[in-house]
């Protein structure tokens, strides 16, 4: 890296930072006015851990849009749908589905993804138009047949429930932590065919966002493993910083660790097998 590109590359990463603040704070004045602030929340703790989350999250952007292959439009797209989907709407479909426990109203649920939407519109845009600067052709693909799409498909998206359950069996389980908020007996209301749909939904979702930026991202299928793991981690682990009245720090910290292990072994895992191999250079005729 040139010392100028040492001196630019952080200038872009804080535009993208400046860019998800002014989302949070324009877009949360809006889509929350006349909400009540949350109860027993320190607030500027609350702030504290935005700036936190969201320089994360823009470090995050900013790697993934400088490894982009497609053109600034293609990225801004791939990245709002990474980052929508990893921080917002996969977390909400699963707050959704134990509101009762956590007391949480679905009429919430339109502000919450509204507002998540926000901020992962203005973060994406402002990573593509700062690292992006047209297509990459220096990466060509081998295509697959269609067969060997879907049933690559199908693996991954069948892996996350399993992933999923092995690390709330390695993590959650014998915490004595976990075991004291939820109680002994949490598990036992839980209708495993229900959840285990759930689950396999969301791990639709998570198998097209690995097969998506498999495409889009440049580099060895190691490496792009490897950043699509990271961002599944990071995205989805990052709004478990917030204090909140519902859930206590103990057990954030223990969800944190738990969720960062599995989404990154989970992409890491659904990228190498989702990935095309690079075409190999033809010889010049």
């Amino acid at each position: 890296m040139s010392m100028r590109n040492f001196l630019v590359w952080p200038a872009k990463a804080a535009l993208v930072f400046i860019a998800l603040i002014a989302a949070v704070m324009i877009g949360g004045a809006i889509i929350y006015a006349g909400a009540a602030p949350a109860e027993g929340v320190d607030q500027g703790a609350m702030m504290r851990a935005a700036f936190a989350v969201h320089a994360a999250n823009a470090l995050m952007l900013s790697v993934l849009a400088a490894r982009m292959r497609l053109s600034r439009v293609g990225a801004a797209a791939l990245l709002l749908a990474l980052f929508f989907c990893a921080q917002t709407l996969l977390s909400v479909m699963e707050l959704a589905y134990f509101r009762a426990f956590f007391d949480y109203p679905l009429s919430a649920l339109p502000r919450d993804i509204g507002a998540g939407f926000a901020t992962a519109f203005a973060g994406a845009g402002a990573a593509a138009l700062a690292f992006v600067e047209g297509r990459s052709r220096e990466t060509v693909f081998e295509t697959r047949s269609l067969t060997s799409l879907v049933w690559r498909f199908v693996a991954a998206s069948a892996l996350y429930p399993v992933a999923y359950w092995a690390a709330g069996l390695f993590f959650v389980t014998p915490s004595e932590t976990a075991r004291a908020f939820y109680g002994e007996n949490f598990t036992d209301a839980i209708e495993p065919g229900a959840l285990l749909a759930l689950q396999l939904a969301r791990g639709a979702i998570w198998a097209a966002l690995a097969f998506a930026a498999a495409y889009g991202l440049r580099g060895s299928r190691i490496e792009r493993a490897i950043l699509v793991g990271a961002s599944f981690s990071i995205f989805m682990i990052l709004p478990l910083l917030y204090p909140n009245a519902i859930m206590p720090a103990p057990v954030r910290m223990l969800h944190f660790v738990e969720i960062a292990t599995s989404n990154f072994i989970y992409g890491l895992v659904a990228t190498l097998l989702l990935a095309p191999r690079r075409a190999a250079a033809q010889p010049y005729a």
